[in-house]
């Protein structure tokens, strides 16, 4: 398989599991004696950093060790919850790993809310994929074509049942279900959607809009002032809070059960926003060699902080 691409799924059992949901940090034996063992908010990967974890808790975190990789993957992605990891490498590696060259090099890829199942958009093929079995066991579920010729989505997603599919492209919202037939959803061009967990209902926010609606519940809410043009949105495990950002330097965090929004400064860059690892934290991934930052939602607002890279006696910790 040299030089054929291979998709590599990298499972997070692999990489420290101590949650930031405790908000403290946990004492663990060792060889050499106790060692303190920082809560891990989340993952993110930039070429400067490889893959790393954001260590501590919202407000003090920061950028911990690189793991050291036996590969150089060409893609990484991270799933909401973050119980594992995306990568594609170009080459056969050795495990842990699962080769599946159907699901390598999509365009676009969302998760399900569960992050069980992934919906991936192929340009040059013209049709969407679902994957379903992560992470364990990834399998090619379906391959059905776009709602038109050419159409070129601006915003993707799967439900939690991994068959329920939105897709927006061509001035519409296009849903398709088992049968893999599409249907008009909603008028409009969407900029951002997210599946509600549990549900085969998703938020969508429009082009310049600052409405959050519910694609089968109507008017869900409105993002702070500030916040027009959204490009990335996400939705916590239980379904009460959603954050968007839009990239310029805004985020904004709603509250589906009162409406109460609160917008927040972040840095420039901010394109992609993502579920961490417990109820309340979300993660704002840069595109470039930025810094992450954290969203961290409470009922009565949310505040945000990045997580800073801080100097290190070089060594490197972990290895795939």
């Amino acid at each position: 398989m040299s030089g054929r691409k291979s998709l590599v799924l990298i499972l997070a059992a692999g990489l420290s599991q101590v949650s930031a949901a405790d908000r403290k940090a946990v004492i663990s034996p060792g060889s050499s004696g106790a060692s303190f063992a920082s809560p891990i908010i989340g993952y993110f990967w930039s070429p400067t950093d490889g893959l790393a974890a954001i260590e501590g808790v919202p407000g003090a975190a920061h950028i911990g060790p690189s793991r050291q990789m036996s590969f150089a993957p060409v893609r990484v992605v991270l799933p909401p919850g973050q119980a594992y990891v995306w990568m594609e490498d170009t080459k056969a590696v050795q495990s842990p790993g699962v080769r599946n060259p159907e699901l390598m090099g999509s365009d676009l890829i969302s998760f399900s809310p569960n992050a069980a199942s992934a919906v991936l958009y192929f340009r040059s093929a013209g049709v969407i994929r679902i994957a379903t079995g992560l992470p364990d066991s990834p399998a090619l579920a379906a391959t059905f074509a776009l709602p038109q010729p050419g159409c070129a989505p601006s915003a993707l997603g799967i439900a939690d049942d991994g068959t329920t599919v939105m897709l927006a492209c061509a001035g519409n919202l296009y849903s398709a279900a088992a049968d893999r037939i599409w249907h008009p959803a909603m008028p409009g061009q969407v900029a951002a959607l997210a599946f509600l967990p549990g549900s085969t209902d998703a938020l969508v926010v429009m082009n310049g809009g600052s409405s959050v609606y519910g694609v089968n519940s109507g008017l869900r809410g409105q993002l702070p002032q500030g916040m027009n043009a959204p490009m990335s949105l996400a939705v916590s495990a239980d379904g009460r809070y959603a954050v968007a950002s839009d990239g310029a330097g805004n985020a904004a965090s709603l509250d589906l059960a009162s409406w109460q929004s609160t917008l927040l400064k972040v840095a420039q860059g901010m394109n992609t926003v993502t579920r961490g690892r417990d109820a309340s934290t979300f993660l704002l991934l840069p595109d470039d060699g930025g810094v992450p930052w954290i969203i961290d939602v409470q009922p009565g607002g949310a505040t945000a902080s990045f997580a800073p890279r801080i100097p290190r006696s070089g060594a490197v910790v972990g290895h795939f």
